[in-house]
């Protein structure tokens, strides 16, 4: 009788081990790169990511340095699967701005970790440091820690010029020379404490606010705005809030998106503008939770510039409570103002427009048709509009 036994392949015993591109197969002990959320390696030599890169659970020596550059992403396990990342010591983590690591289990670090975001990390369990680590994100950069963050002694956690981490979870350093540096950045975490921070944590008090917001895009379509944006976590999270604005300054609700409550899974959400306004404006996301508590994304106001015809409404037509709302889809002149007039010719009031959406009260207006007239420098628009007594 013959027997064969068919062996299963696997990522055992696969190694990165010369220093270069992660994608190169000569960098590998098999000759070729590994791929896949359940295929499992080592690493023993530094690699450097320019494109998109997913694998099991990473194994990485001592003096490890990982570069993800702008158009390189590397994502550790899924969302279906939980993997890790576990360092030895001395190990480095350098994110370019563009770039982006995201770990569906645990960064372990057994001393001496520096980590560098000016990209996007996203953690979805814990991140535990040994001695003597350090994480700094500035300008663009978020990091998000669905876990907790935990460090030993002499650890440090910086966030400057623009720079956000959010923890969900208790972020807690050890004593010695352990400190939080706050410069123009952000730092939010569910509680805060650290041995050798003294009084000055930079971050007590801080809650974790309904929504860990991944990115905010907007695009002209010929005559719309496409928005499209995604979350990582979204905690008693009850709907978006849609804005715009002319200056950049006053934002207009345009819209809403409800949300999906509890996650800590992603959510993709789009939305279209098919009103825009002409010239340059700005969109904006502001988020609700069921208790009425909002955040502004004021780090994430896109700006936008569309060529559409400009235009003049008035609403509601029949006007029934003595109060008509004027709109237009441009950034007001100063010289703007509108003019209410009857059939017959005869102006009966006047507005002057400082926005792109004001009002004008009208009660002592009989039934009938009257006539708006939006007038500046540049731009002229008559709409007849109706009044109705109850």
């Amino acid at each position: 009788m013959l027997l064969v036994f068919i062996g299963c392949i696997s990522g055992a015993g696969q190694t990165f081990q010369t220093a270069g591109n992660w994608s190169t197969g000569s960098n590998w002990s098999t000759g070729s790169m590994p791929s896949g959320a359940n295929i499992d390696v080592t690493v023993s030599a530094n690699p450097t990511f320019s494109s998109t890169a997913t694998i099991g659970a990473i194994t990485d020596a001592n003096s490890i340095t990982y570069t993800i550059n702008g158009s390189g992403s590397l994502t550790v396990g899924s969302s279906s699967l939980s993997k890790s990342m576990t360092f030895n010591s001395n190990g480095t983590i350098n994110i370019a701005l563009g770039g982006s690591l995201e770990i569906w289990g645990d960064l372990v670090v057994a001393n001496n970790l520096t980590l560098n975001v000016v990209g996007s990390l996203i953690v979805h369990g814990n991140v535990t440091m040994g001695n003597g680590s350090s994480v700094t994100v500035e300008g663009t950069g978020t990091a998000n820690v669905f876990g907790n963050l935990t460090g030993q002694q002499n650890t440090h956690v910086t966030t400057t010029l623009g720079g956000t981490l959010t923890v969900n979870g208790a972020l807690s350093l050890g004593s010695g020379t352990s400190s939080i540096s706050n410069v123009l950045g952000s730092i939010k975490a569910g509680s805060c404490t650290c041995g050798g921070c003294g009084a000055l944590t930079n971050c007590t008090g801080n809650v974790i606010l309904p929504v860990l917001l991944l990115y905010f895009k907007v695009s002209a379509n010929v005559d719309k705005v496409d928005l499209h944006w995604a979350t990582a976590m979204e905690i008693n999270f009850d709907y978006f809030k849609l804005e715009k604005s002319t200056d950049g300054m006053h934002f207009l609700d345009f819209g809403r998106v409800r949300g999906s409550g509890n996650t800590t899974t992603r959510r993709d959400y789009s939305y279209e503008d098919d009103q825009p306004f002409d010239g340059l404006s700005f969109y904006r996301l502001t988020s609700i939770d069921f208790d009425g508590s909002e955040e502004k994304f004021d780090a994430n106001v896109v700006p936008v510039r569309m060529n559409v015809p400009r235009k003049f409404e008035v609403f509601p037509n029949p006007v029934i409570d003595g109060k008509l709302s004027l709109k237009i889809n441009f950034d007001s002149p100063p010289d703007a103002a509108v003019f209410i007039y009857n059939n017959l010719g005869v102006l009966l009031a006047k507005q002057e427009v400082h926005s792109s959406e004001t009002s004008i009260s009208i009660p002592t207006l009989d039934a009938g048709v009257y006539m708006a007239r939006f007038s500046s420098n540049h731009f002229t628009q008559v709409v007849r509009f109706v009044v109705s007594k109850n």
